[in-house]
């Protein structure tokens, strides 16, 4: 039996007795082939049994396993945040409502101010961060020319009827809102169950196809539609649009922002808002009234979405080589270094 049994590490000890031993010289063998078997399972794990599918998917794993147990071994084992509060003693639902719990992390505060910024050289972060600006960004910019467009061009709607226009997004953003999720976990368990059952935070980068759809369209529709004169609803129900794809957008960045690195969860997502006000909140509200004005809206939101279309379409390369991107960072070990 222990000589059949192909991927076991440990055969039967009855199998090695020549027929010349004796009882005692058995046992005593016994006894050594034990000693030096528990000996090779504390050295090494014995391989254990798979498919053929199943070892060529670890083989593939192998390089990423290794990074990440060195990261671990750097960290020791458990992020800085997380260390501190495993430490602390448990809170009673009353003292978990306190604003102030103390201090967390020993680092200097000039550290912590620029983690965020070092993590714009990580290429998921980088990635998020302009998804996530532009999907907020480009209502911004739908915002500030509501005005324009509807108040003082053609119009000629009074405070209360432009004011109403915003019913489209608001209703678009919380249709998005609901299907973002949804869809992406959707998404997401069936390829994971294609990968055989490993899950990868590059297969949330799936939902940039419908991003990319609704919100190109909804861009360059809003302002086609608004300089032709068409009828209100138009233009309104193209911003809904904008408003729906751009809530799939900001769903679809963070989750994968904080899937490929949940030990810097918290400095991510000020990367993300970072780049939003700074790109948009500023940027964009120092000229796009300007331009607006004076190209027409239909110029403008026609090269708003072609600017959308470039650079959803860096989400090809990022699902290509997330993976190597992010073994990239563990090596790197930016965050650490600083």
């Amino acid at each position: 039996m222990g000589e059949k049994s192909g991927d076991l590490s440990v055969s039967n000890t009855d199998s090695h007795l020549t027929p010349d031993a004796s009882p005692s010289d058995a046992s005593t063998s016994t006894v050594a082939r034990q000693g030096s078997t528990s000996m090779e399972k504390t050295a090494a794990p014995p391989p254990v049994r798979t498919s053929a599918g199943q070892r060529d998917h670890f083989h593939g794993t192998d390089s990423e396993s290794q990074s990440v147990s060195s990261y671990r071994g750097v960290m020791g084992g458990q992020g800085p945040y997380t260390a501190t509060m495993r430490d602390m003693p448990a809170k009673s639902f009353v003292q978990q409502l306190k604003p102030f719990h103390g201090r967390l992390n020993k680092d200097k505060w000039h550290k912590v101010a620029i983690r965020p910024l070092i993590l714009l050289s990580y290429p998921a972060v980088l990635w998020s961060s302009v998804v996530y600006a532009c999907s907020i960004g480009w209502l911004i910019v739908i915002s500030e020319s509501v005005a324009v467009i509807y108040h003082e061009g053609h119009y000629k709607f009074n405070t209360l009827q432009t004011g109403l226009v915003y019913i489209s997004p608001f209703i678009g953003g919380i249709l998005g809102t609901a299907v973002a999720g949804k869809v992406s976990d959707v998404i997401v368990k069936a390829m994971a169950r294609r990968n055989g059952g490993l899950y990868e935070p590059e297969f949330r980068l799936v939902m940039a196809i419908p991003v990319a759809i609704s919100t190109v369209i909804g861009l360059m529709g809003f302002g086609w539609s608004a300089q032709m004169g068409d009828h209100w609803i138009v233009p309104t129900a193209f911003f809904g649009i904008v408003s729906f794809g751009c809530s799939l957008g900001s769903t679809t960045s963070i989750t994968f922002c904080v899937d490929s690195y949940r030990q810097y969860a918290g400095e991510a997502l000020v990367t993300l808002n970072f780049s939003k006000n700074i790109f948009h909140g500023l940027v964009f509200s120092l000229f796009v009234t300007g331009w607006l004005e004076a190209d027409g809206p239909k110029q403008v939101y026609i090269w708003i979405g072609i600017i959308q279309l470039i650079l959803l379409v860096s989400t090809i390369p990022m699902y290509i080589y997330g993976k190597r991107a992010r073994m990239w960072t563990v090596r790197k070990n930016f965050m650490e270094r600083f």
